[in-house]
């Protein structure tokens, strides 16, 4: 099966049109953790903001996450290139909320990517991001969030 054939299967499951039973059947890969881990590099390599959104589409209707598919999520917080940045860390929040991601959230916020800027989405993005360190609830998330609450608190 060619890639214009498994991108049509994919865009017809986002799309609604086939059901998840349907492209399970049809798709040639096995759709498991390894797959997601091999999407997640290629998307980082194509750089491909479009790729970012369908791709995150799984996992906000019927695959669950793991901690690995996180954590090479968490790298995509990183990358300008793309608009995907509060859904990641909704993602991190309502499915997956691992004590791993505290750092990566935390460099997250100080990086203040442009196109977050550009957007007026950089402090929703914030407080998404300060949600998910309440979610993961370790002291060291605890402490992240009061890192940046603190001058809040002042002004």
């Amino acid at each position: 099966m060619n890639e214009i054939t498994k991108d049509l299967i994919i865009r017809k499951y986002i799309s609604k049109e086939i059901r998840l039973e349907t492209l399970v059947e049809r798709y040639p890969n096995k759709i498991d953790d390894n797959y997601f881990s091999e999407e997640i590099d290629t998307i980082l390599l194509s750089r491909n903001s479009n790729e970012v959104e369908y791709f995150l589409y799984f996992f906000f209707n019927d695959f669950s996450l793991s901690s690995k598919i996180i954590l090479k999520l968490c790298q995509l917080l990183f990358e300008g290139w793309h608009y995907s940045h509060e859904d990641i860390v909704l993602l991190i929040q309502n499915k997956c909320p691992i004590p791993e991601a505290v750092d990566y959230l935390d460099k997250a916020i100080i990086m203040k990517h442009q196109v977050l800027i550009d957007n007026w989405d950089y402090e929703p993005f914030v407080r998404k991001c300060m949600y998910a360190l309440r979610a993961i609830n370790t002291d060291h998330s605890w402490s992240v969030i009061r890192k940046y609450a603190a001058p809040l608190v002042l002004r």
